[in-house]
């Protein structure tokens, strides 16, 4: 009943969004030392939420496209911007630990507006 409230939707997306994230930064954390990888990111929620980024197909289910499930529905694309390593991998740990750091706190904002939505509805229905 309460899932169809768009506050409900909205930091449910921003959690997935996260969720997301964290796995396309654990595999560039995973494939730090190896040749000729590039870092990569998805692009990030208020672009996704309010249209301005190119986000192409979007995966209805897990499995439908094979970059889009692997982060949850959002294009994967090269991080750039970052130096090459000899070997030619693009990626930078300190760079990575700092998205990992965004990407945390974009999943705890995700989960206080949901509990302060369930406080509000709880506090509306009278059971507070």
């Amino acid at each position: 009943m309460f899932d169809k409230l768009e506050i409900f939707q909205l930091a449910g997306g921003m959690a997935r969004h996260a969720g997301a994230r964290q796995n396309v930064i654990a595999r560039n954390l995973a494939n730090t030392d190896t040749p000729g990888f590039k870092s990569q990111d998805i692009s990030s929620f208020a672009r996704s939420v309010d249209g301005s980024s190119d986000t192409g197909l979007r995966a209805s289910r897990v499995g439908h496209l094979t970059d889009a499930s692997a982060a949850g529905g959002w294009r994967v694309s090269d991080a750039g911007g970052g130096s090459n390593a000899p070997n030619g991998n693009s990626v930078s740990l300190e760079g990575e630990m700092v998205k990992a750091a965004e990407t945390q706190q974009q999943h705890t904002t995700a989960i206080s507006i949901y509990r302060s939505a369930i406080d509000i509805l709880s506090t509306s229905l009278g059971r507070r």
